[in-house]
This record gives C-alpha cells, structure tokens and sequence, in this order.
C-alpha cells in the first residue's frame, strides 16, 4: 500500500517527538527573535515603574490629592508619560482575548451611557476605565518577552508596596481608635489590597522556597508581618479572604501540599476568628481596623458594611428583574436604587455590569474571554514560577472585585490577565509542535478547540 500525503507531512514532527522523548538525545533550545524595543535594565524598570504609579493612580481626570500644578495632576503627566512609550511600535497584539474584553466592555458603557441617570459617573467609569485598562495592557505587550521581563514587572509590584508600607509607619503608630489605616485620603480598602497584591509578588517571587537562604528569609518574614499588621488596621476582611484563597492556589500550583493544607487550616481559622473574639471587642468602636476583623458580622446594621451589601444585593436583584436585558445605562446604578448621584456602586463586579450593562451585555463581555487560552505551566518550563505567580495575583484580584471596588477599581484584575495571556502564548509558541497526535500538547481555550 501506498504512503498517505498526511503520513508524509506528520513523519517529520514524529522524529522530533521521538527524540524529544529519548533522554540521550538533546533537545535543541528553540531560538525565539527579540522584539523588545528596550533591553537596557534601566529604561526598562523606569517604565514598568512608570506604567504601575500610573494604574495606581486610580483615574486620569484630574485628582486634587494628586494636585502637581494649576488644575494639572500627577497622574496626568504620568499617562502623557506612558503614552510616549506607547508610541513604539507593536510587534504583535497578544493579548488578544483581554484587549477583546477591554473593547468590548468600553463600547457597551458608551452604548448604554445615553440611557444612564447619573451620566457624570458613567462618564468618569468610562474614561478612567479606558484610560487606565488600555495603556498598561498595550505596556505589557510591549514589555514581556521572556520570563524575566515578568519578573521585573512583579518586582516592582512588590517594591511598589514596601514603599507604600513604609509611607503608612507613621500612621501606625498614631492611628487611633475607631480608625482605619489609610494613606493620602484614598479608601482603606484600596490600600489594603495594594500591600496585599504586593505581599503575594513578593512570596511568589521566593520561590522555590527551600532554596532560598536565612538571610533572604529575615528580611523578607519581618515585611510579610508588617503587611499583615497594615492589612488588619485597614480592617479589611475581604483583602485578607483573597489573600488566602490566592496562597492556597499558589501552593497548589507549586506543589506544596503541606502548605496548602496549613494556608487552608488558616482559612477555616479565620472564617470563625470573630465568632471566637467578639466578645473581647464587643465595647469597642466597631468602626476601627483591628476591631472590625474581630466583630461577628453585623447584619442587622443596614448601613454598615455588611447589611449595606446585604441592601445593595436586594436592589439589584429588583433592578436586574425591571431591566433585564440591557440594565438602568453606564453608572445609574445607585440612581435606580435611590442611592444619589454620586460614586456609589454594589461592590460585586457582576452585579455592577448585569445591572448596568443588562444580561446581554454581561453576556457579550464573558463571551469576549471564549478566546483566552489556557496554560498550566508545568514545572519543566521556563515560564513556571511566573505563570503561577501572575495566576495567583489573577485569582487574588478576581475574589477582591466581588467584595468591594467598582469597575474602575477591577482594573487590577485586566492588567494580570493580560500578562497572563501575553505569557500562555509564548510558552504555547515554544512548544514543540501543535498537530493532534503528535506530543499531545495542545493549548485550550475557554470556548473549546486550540490555538
């Protein structure tokens, strides 16, 4: 019988599975071109640097906190500064399934804005959301090319936060009783998650964690308890129920089980702490730091922080039943509810955009991601520590967006999906082959099939 056309075409990609697979015969590095614009260590740190100050900023209309001259701010001339390094040119758009759901998410606020009560905010969410998201992807598509290049970027995330922690020392020691731990009048919350966010990098980073000698571990615990005692005065339990959800993946992706099985121990911990302290902080100010990690849940306060999202719940619920295909319009949400006309939003990311944007649009936006692939970043590759770690910062995000912050404040969450993105298709581009039966190695996507 005759040889078949397609035996011949697969006969090549056969050998190089069957060399691969032999341990005497060596495997050849496969040689990637660099396209970075910029290899100096320098210029590069300046400008992941850069890009991080600027997604801190929290917006790019003008901020009087951040007040540089005459109705001009600091994170203003930071996005003009972004925006020149933006002006080199794009190699290739990897990240494509993240820029889709940055469209497309964009494009239903301005569709939906006409529609809005509270058109101011909707106009804020929309530019600040476009303004901050799209810069700092289309940054990292210019930025990572290798594994170290992510390094970097979660290196500065981390010093990022030391230095935010240094800044909130001297609140520390002066903050006073039914107060909460905050810096430059922005909301404990968002700091909370700042040091949190930065406190992962820096044990992801660490990793392989039995390597690492005594010295790096006494610098490194003392920071990790700091953080700690930030995050406990900013009294946010949500940043804390994150951080252990994320640890507990990191872990796992790892291949600690004894460290999964004690992060989990904590977890459960922590769940029943109040229930355990409450009546140590019983008569204290139930609005400090320390105290509001410790108190049961207050229920049936329906303007604290827990009977607040309890009412925020139930009124979305009623507004998602009257307006169920296409919402109340961008940032009329607090409007439908009877809330007023100012920044108020449900604090769940998607009660916020079925509200606002209606099913179809919550729909449109989960269909966006049907194209992002999937990764595990097995330990022989290159890519290992730094898939887990940004995949543990994605996970981290991702919990913080359904107990607090608005759609601005998810901006976070698209940043480390796309640096996840941009490196599950590098690592799909090194692997040796994708024919089906060939290694067997296929990259998955959300919507099925392979890229």
């Amino acid at each position: 019988m005759g040889v078949g056309l397609e035996e011949i075409c697969l006969e090549p990609r056969r050998r190089e599975h069957e060399a691969a697979s032999d341990p005497d015969t060596p495997v050849a590095t496969p040689r990637v071109q660099n396209t970075t614009p910029f290899r100096s260590d320098n210029s590069s740190w300046f400008w992941n640097s850069l890009a991080l100050a600027y997604l801190l900023s929290g917006g790019y209309p003008y901020d009087p906190r951040l007040g540089f001259l005459d109705h001009v701010s600091i994170n203003q001339v930071l996005g003009i500064g972004l925006g020149l390094r933006l002006t080199q040119r794009h190699q290739e758009i990897r990240a494509r399934a993240t820029l889709g759901v940055v469209v497309t998410l964009a494009a239903l606020l301005l569709l939906r804005l006409p529609a809005s009560e509270n058109p101011e905010y909707g106009r804020y969410k929309l530019l600040s959301y476009l303004l901050l998201v799209l810069p700092v992807v289309l940054h990292a598509e210019l930025s990572v090319h290798t594994p170290r290049d992510v390094r970097q970027l979660l290196q500065v995330t981390a010093a990022a936060a030391v230095v935010l922690l240094v800044l909130a020392i001297p609140h520390m020691l002066h903050l006073g009783p039914g107060e909460r731990l905050t810096l430059w009048g922005g909301g404990p919350n968002v700091f909370a998650r700042l040091v949190g966010g930065g406190a992962l990098c820096a044990v992801a980073l660490a990793s392989p964690w039995k390597r690492r000698r005594l010295s790096f571990w006494l610098l490194l615990v003392p920071l990790l308890l700091l953080a700690g005692a930030a995050i406990l005065m900013a009294g946010s339990k949500a940043v804390l129920l994150s951080i252990a959800v994320a640890s507990v993946v990191l872990s796992e992706r790892m291949g600690s089980r004894r460290a999964v099985r004690t992060l989990s121990a904590v977890l459960i911990l922590f769940l029943f702490a109040s229930l355990c302290a409450q009546r140590f902080v019983s008569n204290a100010p139930k609005d400090g730091g320390v105290v509001r990690m410790l108190r049961a849940p207050d229920i049936g306060d329906r303007f604290g922080s827990y009977g607040s999202r309890l009412r925020y719940l139930e009124g979305s619920w009623g507004e998602i039943q009257r307006h169920p295909w296409f919402g109340v319009g961008s940032g009329g949400w607090g409007n439908a509810l009877g809330l007023g006309t100012g920044q108020v939003y449900p604090h769940n990311i998607f009660l916020e955009l079925t509200c606002e944007l209606g099913v179809l649009g919550l729909l449109l936006v989960s269909a966006s991601l049907a194209a992002f692939p999937r990764r595990r970043f097995d330990g022989g590759s290159a890519w290992h520590a730094t898939g887990i770690a940004t995949m543990a910062l994605v996970v981290y995000w991702f919990t913080n967006v359904q107990f607090s912050g608005d759609l601005v404040d998810s901006r976070y969450l698209w940043w480390c999906l796309a640096l996840l993105e941009i490196q599950a298709r590098l690592v799909n581009r090194t692997l040796p082959g994708s024919v089906r039966g060939d290694t067997g190695i296929h990259c998955t996507v959300l919507g099925g099939g392979t890229v």
